[in-house]
């Protein structure tokens, strides 16, 4: 199966340095990344709380945390910030999707790369260094955090919460890497002084370039060449509009 990223026309350089950016949660445009259902955990942090503070209630003012502070100091870590060592990089089953062509291409005027998902570089894991490719799950509901009898720190990291987004996303048929920043073969400062990480992809697994049918004639000139001079197994592709439908064609550049 080939996957493909969605980029803008700026970033050409992806092509040209073969290396393309995993993102920090924080800086994804969901506000909900990582961010799941506590309400298990607030449940049993106020049972907890109200239990002791009724059996020491003469050392109330020791300045007991509430349930709120409690929950921030045990799982804040995992709050979606720049200081995250997770990051994600997200692909889609889609190439023709005009939504994702506006909100990801500036409005058609960029590209996208097909990978090969069955590369090992998608489909074989790294452990505490890179995931497999896996695809979200979409939900009406945010994930739930079970109440810590159990180990709700390991539910945290590793199940469903980093791979379940809100139903409304549904059209952009995710599929997502994780990887650890300190896997990262490059790291670059922001606009806004944030890292920013680059891993190297194989030459190899890319397999498509889809230029947009409002790319600007310098930028597909450009793009011909880099892929005619490093990606030898990339075929090229330019899209078009459909004169029956509201779809994109995507025609073979010979």
């Amino acid at each position: 199966m080939i996957v493909y990223k969605y980029l803008h026309p700026d970033r050409i350089d992806v092509l040209n340095n073969n290396l393309v950016r995993f993102t920090q949660p924080a800086a994804l445009n969901d506000p909900f990344e990582l961010m799941p259902n506590l309400s298990e955990i607030r449940r049993f942090f106020a049972n907890l709380t109200n239990s002791f503070t009724s059996k020491n209630a003469s050392h109330a003012d020791y300045g007991l945390q509430s349930t709120d502070e409690i929950i921030k100091d045990t799982f804040g870590r995992w709050n979606a910030d720049n200081a995250s060592s997770l990051l994600f990089l997200s692909l889609s089953k889609e190439r023709n999707n005009l939504l994702m062509w506006s909100h990801y291409c500036d409005s058609h005027r960029g590209f996208t790369l097909g990978f090969d998902s069955f590369h090992p570089f998608f489909s074989e894991s790294k452990p505490g260094i890179k995931s497999v490719l896996r695809e979200v799950i979409y939900s009406r509901t945010r994930p739930v955090i079970p109440a810590p009898d159990g180990d709700a720190e390991s539910f945290f990291q590793a199940n469903t919460n980093i791979l379940t987004k809100s139903h409304h996303w549904a059209y952009e048929r995710e599929l997502r890497l994780c990887a650890s920043t300190a896997a990262a073969d490059e790291t670059k400062t922001g606009i806004n002084s944030e890292p920013i990480y680059l891993f190297r992809f194989p030459v190899e697994a890319l397999q498509e370039v889809i230029l947009g049918h409002r790319m600007s004639n310098e930028s597909k000139e450009e793009i011909i060449q880099v892929v005619g001079r490093s990606y030898p197994d990339a075929k090229i592709y330019a899209t078009a509009l459909s004169e029956l439908e509201y779809d994109l064609e995507i025609n073979p550049i010979p």
